[in-house]
């Protein structure tokens, strides 16, 4: 006889998370479990033929059962489930009793084809050698004992409601705490965080006074709900337990990392989510640790590979998260364990480790161009040259994406929420914009711009100021910035390095000029050489101020006697005769000249 592997919660969480039930599409999900159902009757060969008369199919023994008429078992309830959720959302809409009657009843076949689930699987647990392992008969425990504790609760049967839901909830905690995988931990809790509202919700209409306290509840209620519900619930407790024991050593490569943000753990609880951060865990193995600097230039291109394994595998998880925050706005559903993680901060998470990631990778690129090595003598000299003008245009676009990235950063609200990750990044983003200035900068250099250089570089000392105003306000550095090594020595030598770079271009530019680039004569300040020129210092008083004796020093002429002797030279130096003007001829005056005689012409 063989073994029946069926998971009942793993092929509920596969395949509703599929077909659309996790959008609330009930109707695309209730056609895919008819689909499905229509397929196993075909492929078990238990289909009722073509005749209108309906002839009960024979009870399958235990011994012959297989996974497919588990699985048929399985989604007969599901689509009958499905189709009553559906209902159930047009009554409160409609609030037609009838379609609420019918959604009952649908409801009570999903609790009938649950328990016929459940009764198959400990037939084949309690055979020997049992066929099925106390993992699976739980996962199908619980299975039931949910669908049958919502009916209570929407029929408005609290108490039994409440009984059936902690059932279910006691042994997800045991299947959970005992899962041999991330991705089965992960499926247990989600189920978990589908029961805490309904016993929640029980609680407070049974008026007890803590409802809110689920875990209170559970913990209560636990034990005593399950020995009346769960038929040898110690015996299949401590089988799981056992189980996973046995698990516990096995594959690595299944056991997510644990995951931390400012201190504290993430806990991941979406199996989807999980089996992409899995592959983006995987890749990332054999890349340097985050904020590693002293990377060789040799194995670069190996790591330049590996980071775009690792982005492709984060472009993944990225899109799984954005779903999932999706669908939780559609659902108004909040994980029940206190101080959880919504799928909106797990979005924003994921969107801020690719970001990182894309910036280290960056960072790797800038290195590498930077490591030239200079021009070397002979004919090479010319083409290496060439190449380091063309080094400064691709390190400037190698910075702009930088900065696009670290803004991105900067709106997400996983950033927004700390004081001390946002004047971090803020620090980040003024650094590279004037390291991308400096870079810019000598982008000109060669065509004999020097005043948009210079520009530049007095651009590049302003993004400086900001950097130390940043690091100012900053605490110290987080592991949430460690991808981008920065230290208050890095800005201090880039400013130093900026300062150095505009005062070569001035000079360059003075002497593309037609001046001299550098001057060995001692050129006294202007402002000193004409003030001594024009004012008479008061010394006498300066020196009795100091305390100095003043000497006696030769009577200087003042400026009206050098002004009157000046006068005197002139006075005594002959004059030059000056020569006759030369005559000028007078034309002949006409007759109107001689008439008035000599009013007009007269000199």
């Amino acid at each position: 006889m063989s073994q029946v592997s069926t998971r009942t919660l793993q092929v509920v969480s596969d395949e509703r998370g599929a077909y659309g039930l996790r959008y609330n599409d009930h109707a695309r999900y209730r056609k895919h479990c008819g689909n499905k159902v229509h397929r196993l009757r075909r492929s078990l060969k238990m289909t009722h033929g073509k005749g209108r008369e309906f002839k009960k199919l024979p009870v399958v023994p235990p011994e012959n059962l297989k996974d497919g008429h588990i699985q048929l078992h399985l989604f007969e309830s599901e689509r009958a489930y499905s189709f009553a959720q559906e209902l159930y959302e047009q009554f409160t809409k409609s609030d037609d009793t009838r379609t609420r009657n019918i959604s009952m009843g649908r409801f009570r076949r999903a609790v009938k084809w649950s328990g016929q689930l459940l009764s198959e699987l400990q037939e084949l647990h309690e055979a020997q050698p049992p066929r099925i392992s106390s993992t699976g008969l739980a996962e199908a425990t619980a299975y039931h004992l949910a669908i049958r504790g919502r009916l209570f609760r929407l029929q408005d049967e609290f108490q039994p409601g409440l009984e059936a839901l902690v059932a279910a909830r006691t042994v997800l905690d045991v299947l959970s705490k005992a899962a041999g995988s991330s991705r089965d931990h992960a499926i247990y809790v989600q189920f978990s965080d589908e029961v805490a509202p309904e016993i929640r919700h029980c609680g407070h209409e049974l008026g007890l006074a803590r409802a809110y306290d689920i875990d209170g509840i559970v913990t209560t209620l636990g034990n005593k709900v399950a020995s009346v519900l769960i038929k040898d619930h110690e015996k299949l407790f401590a089988g799981i337990k056992s189980e996973g024991a046995d698990n516990q050593g096995g594959d690595k490569v299944k056991q997510l990392q644990e995951i931390t943000w400012e201190g504290k753990p993430i806990p991941v609880r979406s199996p989807e989510l999980v089996d992409a951060l899995l592959r983006v865990q995987q890749a990332s193995d054999g890349l340097p640790t985050t904020g590693q600097t002293n990377v060789k230039p040799t194995q670069t291109r190996g790591l330049i590979t590996k980071f775009d394994g690792v982005l492709l595998a984060l472009s993944e998880a990225e899109d799984v998260a954005k779903k999932l925050a999706d669908a939780q706005k559609t659902t108004s559903t909040q994980p029940s364990e206190p101080g959880a993680r919504d799928a909106h901060f797990i979005s924003s998470f994921v969107t801020y480790q690719l970001l990182s990631r894309r910036t280290q990778r960056d960072l790797l690129l800038t290195q590498a161009l930077l490591a030239t090595p200079p021009p070397g003598p002979g004919k090479q000299s010319e083409t290496s040259q060439l190449t380091d003008h063309r080094v400064a245009p691709a390190v400037v676009k190698l910075l702009d994406t930088i900065l696009q990235s670290l803004n991105q950063m900067r709106s997400l609200s996983v950033v927004d929420e700390s004081a001390d990750l946002t004047m971090g990044i803020e620090g980040r983003m003024s650094y590279t914009k004037a390291r991308r200035a400096l870079f810019l900068s000598r982008t000109y250099e060669p065509h004999n711009k020097f005043a948009e250089a210079v520009a530049l570089t007095q651009r590049a000392n302003l993004h400086l100021r900001e950097a130390h105003t940043s690091f100012a306000d900053a605490g110290e550095d987080t592991p949430e910035t460690a991808f981008y090594p920065l230290t208050l020595d890095s800005v201090k030598e880039l400013e130093k390095d900026v300062q150095d770079a505009e005062t070569d271009l001035k000079k360059r530019w003075f002497a593309y000029n037609g001046g001299k680039a550098s001057g060995t004569q001692h050129q006294k300040p202007v402002f000193f050489d004409i003030a001594l020129n024009y004012i008479e210092l008061p010394m006498e008083k300066l020196q009795g101020k100091a305390g100095v004796a003043s000497k006696a020093q030769p009577a200087k002429n003042s400026p009206a006697v050098e002004k009157r002797v000046l006068a005197e030279r002139k006075a005594a130096e002959p004059e030059p005769e000056e020569s006759a003007p030369t005559p000028v001829p007078q034309q002949s005056q006409g007759m109107l000249g001689s008439l008035l005689g000599g009013w007009w012409g007269r000199k």
